[in-house]
């Protein structure tokens, strides 16, 4: 029976495969919840949804390696927020490792990116949502990146694709396919970019604000005085 059933989602794997997405029919609610998806409070760019209805896949080593649409962001950012499923049914790693391109807009054919003019490799913070997507019950996660830069393409578009993918599943990203997206996959075997037509990947770019100069001087002042507890206390012992 384990070989059964193993032999069975890697069936379903590899059928997925054939298309860029995968799809629900209908929209599918937030379980009873309030509206799960939102962005910070520092959001400058927001592309969301109260429902999804499908997830394009963005996986490293697989043929849909990575998801891509356009932005115009209000300003520069630092950091993006976006929601995904391991595909089928896995939960995904704490320590996720992403790599998200930036490229302008595309004066040639605007249904696809542009020329490449940014790209981060960086760790995710991961967040259960406690919310299950119907492709195999596949746990909902929300995914916050940090660039440690900022990033100042204020219209363009943005890709992600997984780097790490050791626990053998197919990442998706959430999107929302209400016929006026610019949504587009990599097909990494041929080498193309693939218009869905009607996509939205559901994702925020955020202003994460710097430390103003009076929190640092606090933060000094309490490691200074906590140093100089220490070492009179050692004298004081002596």
């Amino acid at each position: 029976m384990t070989l059964l059933l193993m032999a069975i989602l890697m069936s379903l794997g590899i059928m997925a495969q054939d298309l860029p997405y995968i799809n629900v029919n209908g929209d599918v609610p937030a379980n009873s919840k309030d509206n799960e998806f939102v962005c910070g409070p520092n959001s400058v760019f927001s592309q969301l949804y109260p429902t999804y209805n499908t997830g394009y896949f963005a996986e490293g080593t697989q043929q849909y390696s990575r998801v891509a649409d356009d932005y115009t962001s209000t300003s520069s950012f630092n950091g993006i927020r976006f929601w995904g499923v391991n595909y089928c049914g896995g939960s995904i790693n704490p320590n996720e490792i992403f790599n998200i391109k930036f490229y302008d807009r595309n004066t040639i054919d605007p249904t696809i990116p542009g020329a490449e003019v940014n790209s981060f490799t960086v760790a995710a913070t991961i967040t259960d949502m406690g919310l299950s997507a119907p492709w195999c019950n596949s746990p909902i996660y929300q995914v916050d990146i940090d660039f440690g830069a900022t990033v100042s393409v204020l219209d363009g578009w943005v890709s992600v694709t997984r780097q790490n993918v050791a626990d053998g599943m197919t990442f998706a990203v959430l999107s929302n396919g209400d016929g006026t997206g610019n949504e587009c996959s990599y097909d990494s075997f041929s080498d193309i970019w693939i218009p869905s037509g009607d996509g939205n990947m559901m994702f925020c770019f955020e202003d994460t604000p710097p430390v103003p100069l009076s929190n640092w001087a606090l933060i000094m002042s309490m490691i200074l005085i906590s140093g100089f507890i220490v070492i009179r206390t050692r004298y004081s012992a002596a």
